[in-house]
């Protein structure tokens, strides 16, 4: 390998010098390249690779090789870098340890810039900004998972939630010049739109869109989505489109004031929904001793098909359950107003008739989370137990100045209870006032930071557990019940509290 690049570099070497001429004595600031050193780099990357090190020597080999001055060159290797590493990583599902050198080489580019853009344009854009965004988020410590592109759905990947990195891909898109790139990505907002909603972090992406972005017919489109899912965004007035029972009797949402409502949107030709309706009725269960939380389907079936849709409730076993339809011959009032176009498809409206959530989680835990948090919505308003993101020791210290005592929460990130305790109890205002006023408090992962030395020092094999040290450090005692009644939770940690 090394007889392999000393060769090469002596034949970039002296290929560069043919190329080049004497370009060196133009402008050196300017960043240009012509059609020789195109040629050039195309040739020398004009190969297949196998791992990240084959990569990386060939970016390495041509940057050292490469004038400094000669800056139009050095972008066009980072380009034919940011290319292959991609397809790298992509071709091997981002499974390969390997891939996480090769962000620590990439560098900062701009789709202003001339170069950038043939290339990118040259390569397709969309698929040379999934490749060159990933690595930039790799190169902050991110996973290949969390990096790459989140706004598209592929069949190659499970569909997650829009994060951080999502939206900062975003602003540099929309606040670029490159009319292409923000063709792209217009497309590709339709689909979180349709499938997420408008989240706080799209909606901050709108103003870009029309501040930046030519005026085109798919601008207008996706601005009038925008539109239409704004009205549907958290904390907004649920719609009250006319639904229907079995009997005929009509409802609207304002029939359940005062109640959670939780919505299952079906069809009766949507095998995935028949399929998760035994989830949904198991949510239904799990609450079913809460009189202040409404279970309701709603189909979408047309009138036509009525008699399918009362036969579908009857073999899923669905009768205990407020099964609602529009009655209506096309697409329905309701559907429009929530912007239904798949199924299933889940809705949570708060007590007060504000919608929580157009676009809920699946039935699960995170479901779960979500309707103990809208019940008790007006206990939420603060901003919750103040885990501080400090070590034991640190804790003990400040504990010890503060005279407070300290609380351990011990986590793992698959625990279901943990999660419910952090949602329901730990962001609850009378919890957080208590353990912000009485302790110093930490959370702790049982894999991560000081969670392996805690977990092994107590003897942690439950969770979640709670710890409770004196404001000293010494050991006070320890609870491992999950307890979601505020004032019992607080008594049980004051019992331990005042043992001494």
């Amino acid at each position: 390998m090394k007889n392999y690049f000393h060769f090469f570099a002596i034949t970039l070497a002296t290929m560069f010098a043919v190329a080049c001429g004497n370009s060196q004595n133009e402008s050196a600031a300017e960043e240009r390249v012509s059609a020789e050193e195109i040629a050039l780099l195309n040739t020398l990357w004009q190969r297949q690779f196998n791992d990240a090190q084959g990569i990386i020597a060939l970016y390495d080999s041509i940057e050292q090789t490469t004038p400094e001055e000669n800056k139009g060159m050095n972008i066009l290797n980072q380009c034919h870098f940011v290319w292959h590493s991609g397809e790298y990583m992509f071709s091997c599902r981002g499974k390969n340890d390997d891939i996480y050198e090769l962000p620590k080489h990439s560098t900062t580019l701009s789709f202003d810039n001339s170069i950038v853009s043939q290339f990118a344009s040259g390569k397709k854009i969309g698929k040379f900004a999934d490749h060159y965004f990933t690595m930039q988020a790799m190169k902050k410590g991110d996973s290949f998972n969390d990096s790459r592109d989140g706004v598209t759905a592929t069949v190659f990947y499970p569909i997650r939630a829009l994060n951080d990195n999502d939206y900062n891909k975003l602003y540099t898109v929309f606040t670029s010049k490159n009319s292409e790139l923000h063709n792209e990505y217009l497309n590709r907002l339709k689909f979180p739109l349709n499938n997420s909603g408008c989240t706080d972090g799209l909606k901050g992406i709108q103003p870009l869109i029309e501040k930046n972005v030519a005026d085109s017919q798919l601008k207008s489109e996706v601005l009038a989505m925008y539109e239409v899912f704004t009205r549907i965004m958290p904390g907004n007035k649920a719609p009250l489109s006319t639904l229907k029972d079995a009997k005929g009797k009509e409802y609207t949402f304002a029939d359940f004031k005062g109640k959670v409502i939780v919505i299952d949107v079906w069809a009766t030709w949507c095998h995935s929904c028949l399929a998760n309706m035994h989830r949904f009725q198991g949510m239904r269960y799990w609450f079913k001793d809460e009189s202040d939380v409404c279970f309701i389907t709603v189909s979408i079936d047309r009138s036509e098909d009525k008699e399918a849709w009362l036969q579908a409730i009857e073999n899923n076993k669905m009768q205990s359950t407020l099964n609602l339809f529009p009655d209506c011959a096309e697409q329905s009032q309701f559907e429009s107003d929530f912007q239904i176009s798949g199924v299933p498809r889940y809705i949570i409206i708060g007590k007060d008739g504000n919608i929580v959530s157009a676009h809920a989680p699946v039935p699960g835990p995170e479901m779960a989370a979500m309707i103990e948090t809208a019940r008790f919505a007006e206990f939420y308003t603060g901003p919750g137990t103040n885990f501080q993101d400090i070590t034991l020791d640190e804790a003990i210290e400040k504990a010890s100045k503060e005279n407070k005592h300290i609380f351990i929460e011990c986590h793992t990130d698959g625990c279901v209870p943990c999660k419910m305790m952090k949602n329901k109890v730990f962001a609850h205002k009378k919890c957080a006032e208590y353990l912000n006023n009485e302790f110093v408090s930490i959370s702790v992962d049982n894999e991560n930071g000081d969670g392996p030395q805690i977990i092994e020092k107590y003897g942690i094999q439950m969770y979640p557990t709670y710890i409770i040290l004196e404001p000293n450090g010494e050991f006070a005692g320890i609870m491992m019940a999950t307890e979601t009644n505020i004032d019992a939770f607080i008594e049980k940690i004051e019992e331990i509290k005042n043992i001494k």
